[in-house]
């Protein structure tokens, strides 16, 4: 029986070294993409050595090649159609180890072609995995390949790592952001909190004082009733004390208005028309010398006169029983205004003289107002319109009562025993509203306010009849101070 060849052995042996090589870098390959199959290829790899050991000469079952061969053949000796010879048996187990290996080999040869097309072109075997390497032969170019792919998949790994590393860093540097964002706003509610439980404190504190204020308010009102009562006793009794001397007083007051009737200014009594002056010489029409001077109380330029003939003299105020009358005027022959004042005499032009009258010397002058020896008191009331403009109110009462006082007598603001004079403005009209009219606010309002003032005007006329004050109305006191005319200008 000729030996066993030990070439073949070791090119069986070198076949299955580089299948091993490139199963070990197929592995390796594996391993960093699919690392969950590394164990399971780890124990095939470890299977198929322990079941192949005595093919490749690594066994520990202890013999040499030749002994194992031959305990292999006498186990095959049983077979009918098994080899009687070493080599058989030899070749036979090369020929099963090649299947095993390769499943689409026949045998041996087919094997180490097989292998020799993966030696000769490793690139084609990587195919399947996605690397692509330079087809220049050999299995170095291919684990070169297989080391840079492995490079970069680490580089690519590494900068996973970092991205990760680094979106970590930035994941937790947004929490710890996040928790100081958190706790800022944790320390702004819970200072807001305490400002608004300060407020609420502090408005509380506001309410108790200000209800202890109104409290000690109320005490101080209860005591002001009571005081206010007594205080109303007290005045009541004031009252009927006052009453009494009311009527004490009007009592008196009777009388005296009988003894001031006795000495008052009477229309028919003739010291009213005792005349102020007379004219003692007229330079013509227009200028003429009355016989009042400096010596004299309140002569001065601008105070007016009324001319009456020096026969007829001065006429009377006017109809008792309707003093507003414009009948009987006391019209004279001219109106003149004193222009230039002398010690004994003035001079005074002419503002108004009467159709076919001549003013002579002798004619006297008269004005209601002035006096040489006595003031005069008036009371001046109602609307008036001194002008003549069609126009009455009460504020054009201030003309009168500016005349009054530029001529030397005295304005009051009272009917009373002391008043001379009353001066009177128009009545009133009240307006003839129908009962429609009357409806609308302001026409309630015009009519009450206009009835208001008639009633008012009526007390003031009744006032001064019952205490015989003489009266006169605009018209009458302008043609007795001899301002009539001027007026209007």
């Amino acid at each position: 029986m000729p030996p066993i060849s030990q070439q073949g052995s070791r090119a069986g042996l070198l076949t299955g070294l580089v299948l091993s090589a490139i199963l070990a870098v197929t592995f390796l390959c594996t391993t960093i993409y699919f690392n969950s199959q590394n164990n399971a290829t780890t124990q095939q790899n470890a299977d198929l050595r322990a079941k192949y050991r005595d093919v490749i000469g690594e066994n520990d079952m202890g013999g040499t090649d030749y002994q194992l061969l031959q305990a292999a053949k006498s186990q095959m000796a049983s077979s009918p159609n098994a080899p009687q010879t070493l080599l058989a048996t030899a070749e036979r187990q090369r020929d099963d180890l090649a299947k095993k290996i390769l499943s689409s080999a026949k045998d041996y040869n087919e094997a180490m072609t097989a292998a020799d097309a993966s030696t000769n072109n490793p690139a084609k075997a990587l195919e399947p995995m996605g690397v692509t390497v330079p087809n220049t032969g050999g299995i170095w170019p291919v684990v070169q390949t297989l080391v840079k792919t492995i490079q970069q998949k680490n580089s690519q790994l590494e900068l996973a790592q970092k991205n990760v590393k680094d979106a970590n860093e930035k994941m937790l540097a947004a929490v710890e952001s996040h928790k100081k964002d958190l706790a800022d706003r944790d320390a702004n509610v819970g200072k807001v909190q305490q400002d608004a439980a300060a407020q609420v404190s502090a408005a509380n504190e506001v309410v108790k004082a200000k209800e202890a204020a109104v409290d000690e308010e109320h005490k101080k009102a209860e005591g002001a009733v009571t005081d206010n009562g007594a205080q109303l006793q007290k005045l009541v009794a004031e009252i009927q004390a006052k009453t009494l001397d009311i009527a004490k007083v009007t009592k008196k007051n009777d009388v005296l208005q009988h003894l001031v009737a006795t000495h008052h200014v009477d229309p028919k009594d003739p010291i009213i028309r005792q005349p102020d002056g007379k004219i003692i010489k007229v330079a013509n029409q227009q200028d003429v010398y009355i016989d009042l001077g400096s010596i004299d109380h309140g002569v001065s330029p601008g105070l007016t006169f009324q001319v009456y003939d020096r026969i007829t003299g001065v006429p009377g105020i006017g109809s008792e029983t309707d003093p507003i009358s414009n009948d009987n005027l006391p019209v004279g022959k001219a109106s003149i205004e004193i222009i230039r004042v002398g010690q004994n005499s003035s001079e005074a032009r002419v503002t108004r003289l009467k159709p076919g009258e001549f003013l002579t010397e002798g004619d006297v002058i008269a004005n209601i107002v002035y006096d040489r020896n006595a003031n005069y008191n008036f009371f001046v009331y109602g609307d008036f319109d001194p002008e003549r403009s069609g126009t009455w109110n009460a504020a054009k009462g201030e003309v009168i009562k500016s005349l009054v006082k530029r001529w030397g007598g005295t304005v009051v603001d009272h009917v009373g025993p002391d008043v001379d004079f009353v001066i009177i403005g128009r009545e009133p009209e009240i307006p003839n509203f129908s009962k429609e009219d009357l409806e609308r606010p302001e026409n309630k309002l015009i009519y009450d306010n206009k009835k208001a003032a008639l009633a008012a005007y009526t007390a003031v006329l009744n006032q001064a009849k019952e205490l015989t004050i003489p009266i006169l109305n605009q018209n009458r006191f302008l043609y007795y101070t001899g301002y009539y005319d001027l007026a209007k200008r």
